[in-house]
């Protein structure tokens, strides 16, 4: 007699169809530019590629060292041009009820309540480079279920829907932290933070042995400074603690931060 399966949400989460997330609220695709570029690369990787492997194999004797280097342009290449079609025919979609990812081998789907980790990576403009910022999403289910994550990138930073979607999955998932703290019970919310019913513990660096602690109502500033959380005791004050915001689940822990600060 087989025994039943002690995860609930190990099929649900494996066999759910787009088709039964509902309605589709928007959809994101990569844009031309981006595909473009892709392709680009990858033809000049491929064409320097075969070039070499030619020379290498034509005058072996004045090109020997050439070989180790035609392989890697040659795998590049494909690999690049692989990413170009992906972001061709490739769609991203938020839903009612969970988000889906269209791709070259099939659909990812995954339901909002299945979602254990979220993290919204957004990007620094490169100098000379592009002046836009981007962002990249990555979502996971709950350890031990045998499902990949979705993981989107090359989404524009000032689309006000993305920004609606990660606000929306940071209340779904700060909802549970703040029952786990309900309950008395602490909350890890990053590597260097833990959430605790009346206060934040917290380490300077990864490097640190201890842990520190703070009272939420003796943080008396909380500030954002180049992709980076700044908590402090007073306004213009040394920080306490410094942490980046592409970390796992910092939005779901900030909202849950957030409540436990004294009102001004």
């Amino acid at each position: 007699m087989s025994q039943p399966d002690a995860n609930p949400y190990a099929v649900t989460a494996l066999l759910v169809p787009s088709s039964e997330l509902g309605e589709v609220v928007f959809e994101r695709r990569a844009g031309w530019g981006r595909c473009a570029a892709l392709a680009v690369c990858s033809a000049i990787g491929i064409a320097l590629g075969t070039l070499m492997t030619w020379a290498v194999v034509s005058q072996p004797v004045f090109y020997p060292e050439l070989g180790q280097y035609a392989g890697l342009f040659l795998l590049g290449g494909m690999g690049l041009g692989y990413a170009a079609v992906s972001a061709v025919f490739g769609r991203f979609r938020c839903h009612r009820e969970g988000i889906s990812k269209q791709g070259l081998l099939g659909e990812k789907a995954l339901r909002y309540e299945h979602i254990a980790e979220f993290s919204y990576i957004e990007s620094v403009p490169r100098r000379g480079v592009s002046r836009d910022r981007s962002v990249t999403l990555s979502f996971s289910p709950p350890r031990g279920i045998h499902l990949r994550g979705l993981y989107v990138d090359g989404l524009r930073s000032d689309d006000p829907e993305l920004v609606a979607l990660r606000d929306h999955i940071a209340r779904l998932l700060g909802e549970k932290m703040q029952q786990r703290l309900e309950q008395g019970g602490e909350v890890p919310w990053t590597s260097r933070l833990t959430l605790t019913p009346h206060g934040l513990r917290y380490r300077k660096n990864m490097e640190q042995a201890f842990w520190l602690y703070k009272p939420y109502a003796e943080i008396g500033a909380v500030e954002f400074s180049s992709g980076q959380l700044l908590l402090r005791e007073r306004p213009g004050a040394e920080p306490l603690v410094r942490e980046f915001t592409v970390v796992s689940n910092f939005y779901p822990g900030l909202e849950v931060f957030k409540r436990k600060l004294p009102r001004a």
